[in-house]
C-alpha cells in the first residue's frame, strides 16, 4: 500500500476515493505552466485535474472521516439516516392505511381492503375479520363482508353514534344477505342457512347489540309430504313451497311461545337469520291477519331481509388518540399503532 503523508488529501470521486498526494498538489501549478497554447488541448479529466479543484475544507472534511474508526463511521451514518427512514416509513403506512372507499361507502380502520390485507409486512391496516372484498362483478363496486364463510353485502355504516365530550360513541354496520334474497326472489331455499352472531362484547370481534339479541327470522324447513300437527301449524305465520328441493318452508311468528324448534317434527331442519328488529315488527304487524291468512309474501319477506342487520364495533382509545393526532391506524399483530405524515412519535402518549 502507498503511503501518505498526514497533509495529503483524499476525495470521493466518480470512481471512488481519490488519493491527492501533497506532493502533487504542489506540482499542479508547475505543470499548468508547461501547458502550451500549441499543444493538442486539454485531455480527459485525470485525478490530478479532480485533486486540483477541491477546497480545502472538503479535502480536510475526506481525510477526518477516513481517520475515524470504522464501528463510530457507521454510528454516526445510522444516526443521521435513521430519523429519515422512520419519516420515510410512516409516511408510507400513513398513506397506505388511509380510510378506502368501495362503491359509496367509505371505511376507516378497522377495516381494510381484502385485496391488500397482509401485503404491507409487518403492519396491517386493519384488524382480521374486518376485510372489506369490493367486489366488481356488479354493475358498480359492491363492498362485502366475510360472516362464518359467506359474504353479505355492507348496505351503509354509522360512526360515533350517542357519541358525547368524554367517551367514544359506538358505530355500526348494516349487511344484507344477497345470496339469500336472490334466491328467494326466485322461490328457492338453496341459500338458507343459519348465522350465529353473539352479542357484542367490547372486544375485537364485531357483534349484535344487546337488543338484537332475539331478533331473527326463525325458519323451519321440512319435507312437502310431511303432515306437520296442529301444534306446530299454530306457530307459524306463513309457508312456503322450495321450487329447487321439494321442501316447504315454515315460517315463525317471533312473538309467541313456546320457541318453534319444541313443536318442530324431527323431520325438519330449523334455520335463525338475523335481522332488523324495526323491519321484523313492520311485516308481523298484522299478526292476526298473518296467523288466519299466512299471507307474508315471499316479496314482503325479501323486503325485510334487504334492510339488512347491524352489528356494532367500538373505536379503540388508542386509534381514538391517533385520529386526533391527524394520524391513521394500522395493527402491529397484537395492539394498534399509530403513523402520522410528519412525525416520527406518532404513538407517544405526550
Amino acid at each position: 500500500m502507498a503511503e501518505t503523508d498526514d497533509d495529503d488529501a483524499f476525495f470521493l470521486g466518480e470512481d471512488g476515493l481519490i488519493h491527492c498526494p501533497t506532493r502533487v498538489q504542489a506540482n499542479l501549478n508547475d505543470d499548468d505552466d508547461e501547458v502550451s497554447g500549441n499543444g493538442p488541448g486539454p485531455g480527459p479529466p485525470t485525478s490530478r485535474d479532480f485533486c486540483s479543484s477541491q477546497p480545502a475544507w472538503f479535502s480536510n472534511l475526506i481525510r477526518a472521516m477516513i481517520n475515524i474508526p470504522t464501528k463510530i463511521l457507521s454510528s454516526i451514518i445510522l444516526s443521521l439516516t435513521f430519523p429519515v427512514l422512520i419519516l420515510s416509513q410512516n409516511e408510507n403506512y400513513y398513506n397506505l392505511c388511509s380510510p378506502f372507499k368501495c362503491g359509496d361507502i367509505t371505511f376507516p380502520f378497522p377495516f381494510s381492503d381484502q385485496s391488500t390485507f397482509g401485503s404491507s409486512g409487518p403492519i396491517n391496516c386493519g384488524i382480521p375479520g374486518y376485510q372489506i372484498t369490493c367486489d366488481q362483478q356488479e354493475s358498480s363496486p359492491v363492498p362485502k363482508l366475510m360472516l362464518s364463510g359467506r359474504l353479505y353485502q355492507v348496505k351503509n355504516i354509522f360512526l360515533n353514534l350517542n357519541q358525547t365530550n368524554n367517551q367514544e360513541g359506538w358505530n355500526l354496520i348494516t349487511l344484507v344477505d344477497s345470496d339469500l334474497i336472490r334466491d328467494f326472489d326466485s322461490n328457492s331455499c338453496q341459500s338458507l342457512r343459519n348465522l350465529t352472531i353473539p352479542v357484542y362484547a367490547n372486544s375485537d370481534a364485531l357483534g349484535l347489540l344487546p337488543n338484537w339479541t332475539n331478533t331473527n327470522l326463525t325458519f323451519a324447513r321440512c319435507p312437502s309430504q310431511l303432515k306437520p300437527s296442529q301444534e306446530f301449524l299454530d306457530q307459524i305465520s306463513s309457508d312456503y313451497s322450495c321450487n329447487d328441493d321439494g321442501n316447504r318452508l315454515y315460517l315463525w311468528r317471533n312473538d309467541i311461545e313456546p320457541p318453534l324448534f319444541d313443536v318442530m317434527p324431527t323431520e325438519c331442519k330449523l334455520f335463525m337469520v338475523p335481522a332488523s328488529t324495526a323491519d321484523v315488527l313492520i311485516m308481523f304487524k298484522n299478526t292476526s291477519v298473518a296467523l288466519a291468512g299466512r299471507n307474508v309474501e315471499w316479496s314482503q319477506l325479501t323486503k325485510t331481509l334487504a334492510a339488512g342487520f347491524p352489528l356494532q364495533w367500538n373505536t379503540s382509545n388508542e386509534c381514538a388518540s391517533c385520529q386526533m393526532k391527524g394520524g391513521h391506524c394500522g395493527f402491529d399483530g397484537t395492539k394498534v399503532v399509530c403513523f402520522c405524515r410528519d412525525s416520527p412519535d406518532c404513538n407517544s402518549t405526550k
